[in-house]
C-alpha cells in the first residue's frame, strides 16, 4: 500500500501486529513510525521503543521482542536493513504467533520481494514519492489541519512548487500559519511568500555562529553575506529554519531519542546533526517559540517593504544571539 493508506490505518486505529516498510524516504518513514509509536505505546512512548540497525542475527531481534520495560509491557521494535540468515522463514514463523503486546516493523531501504510476500499487501507500506494528484491532496490536507484558506489555483501552484518535497510542505505551511492564519492565500500571495531556497554552501557562515549564539560573529557574517549580494529575506528564512530544526532537536531529546534517530528523521547527515544536537544546549523550547512568533512580524515587514530590510534582519539576528 502507499504511505497515505498506511497513515490512515494508524489514524483509524486498525493496525495489525507487524509491518514491512520499503524505501528510503525518511520523511514518510518518520511520519508513519511516529504516529504508530504514539498509537501503540501511548504513555510508554519513550521506554517501549527499540530501533535495531544492521542486525545480522535473529537472536538480537528475538531478544528485543521478548524484553519488557520497567513500566510497560508494550514494545515497538523497528529493524532497519536487517540481513540475518533465514530471515524470511523466521519472520514468517513469528507472524503466525505474534505477541499482541509487540508491534514489529521491518524497514528495508531496498525492498525484498520475498519479505513483501510474507507480510502481504495489507502490511507492506511503500515509502515512495507521491503521484502528483496524491501529493496535491496531501498539501491540501496539511493546509486544512492548520486552518489555512488557500484557493484552488493557489493550492495547485503550491503543490507544483514543492513537488516531491513533503518536508518542505510542512515548513512552508507552518510559516504561512505563523504569518497570517486568517488571510485567504491566492496565487499572488503564494508566489510572493514561498520563495525557492537555493542550495548555497556559503550560508553555513551564518548558521554556524547562530546555533552557538555568538552575537558578534552572527552580525559580522550576516553583514558580509549582505555585501556579497545575499537577500535579507533569504538570510531571514535560513535563520528561521535553523530555529525550527533546533526546536526539533529539543523535542527529540524530550522524547528520549538519540542523535542518530534525530538525524534520520530530519534527513540530515551525521556531522550537521551532531552540531545541532550539541549546540541545542544553548536554547530552550520556550524561547524558540517566542522567536518564531516574532519572526511572523519580521516576515510581514520584509515582504511588505515596511522599513529597511537589512535593519530588520540584523535586529532579529541580534535578538536571537542574546
Amino acid at each position: 500500500m502507499e504511505i497515505l493508506e498506511g497513515l490512515a490505518l494508524v489514524e483509524h486505529g486498525s493496525m495489525g501486529q507487524s509491518y514491512y516498510l520499503t524505501g528510503d524516504l525518511e520523511f514518510w518513514a518518520k511520519r508513519w513510525l511516529d504516529k504508530a509509536r504514539q498509537w501503540f505505546l501511548g504513555e510508554a512512548y519513550a521506554e517501549g521503543y527499540v530501533v535495531l540497525e544492521g542486525v545480522t542475527q535473529w537472536t538480537e531481534v528475538d531478544l528485543a521482542l521478548r524484553t519488557n520495560g520497567f513500566f510497560s509491557t508494550r514494545r515497538m521494535v523497528v529493524v532497519r536493513d536487517g540481513t540475518w540468515a533465514k530471515r524470511d522463514a523466521q519472520l514468517e514463523a513469528y507472524r503466525r504467533s505474534a505477541d499482541p503486546d509487540v508491534l514489529l516493523v521491518i524497514w528495508d531501504k531496498k525492498p525484498s520481494v520475498q519479505t513483501a510476500k510474507i507480510f502481504g499487501p495489507q502490511a507492506t507500506i511503500e515509502l515512495k514519492p507521491l503521484a502528483p494528484a496524491v501529493f496535491r491532496r496531501f498539501v491540501a490536507q496539511e493546509a486544512k489541519k492548520r486552518h489555512l484558506r488557500v484557493t484552488s489555483d493557489a493550492m495547485d501552484l503550491l503543490a507544483e512548487m514543492l513537488t516531491r518535497d513533503a518536508q518542505q510542505v510542512i515548513y512552508e505551511l507552518d510559516k504561512m500559519a505563523l504569518y497570517d492564519p486568517s488571510r485567504t492565500w491566492d496565487e499572488g500571495a503564494i508566489t510572493a511568500f514561498v520563495p525557492p531556497l537555493p542550495h548555497d554552501t556559503q550560508l553555513w557562515r551564518l548558521t554556524d555562529p547562530l546555533v552557538q549564539r555568538q552575537t558578534g560573529l552572527i552580525i559580522k557574517q550576516a553583514q558580509e553575506l549582505l555585501k556579497e549580494g545575499k537577500a535579507p529575506l533569504l538570510l531571514f528564512i535560513v535563520a528561521v529554519r535553523q530555529l525550527i530544526q533546533l526546536n526539533h532537536v529539543l523535542s527529540a531529546k524530550q522524547k528520549g531519542q538519540g542523535v542518530g534517530e534525530f538525524a534520520r528523521q530530519e534527513g540530515l547527515k551525521e556531522f550537521p546533526a551532531k552540531k545541532l544536537w550539541q549546540y541545542s544546549q544553548y536554547w530552550t523550547r520556550q524561547e524558540i517559540e517566542k522567536f518564531l512568533e516574532r519572526a511572523a512580524f519580521i516576515d510581514r515587514a520584509l515582504k511588505s517593504g515596511y522599513g529597511d530590510a537589512e535593519s530588520w534582519l540584523l535586529s532579529y539576528l541580534a535578538l536571537l544571539a542574546r
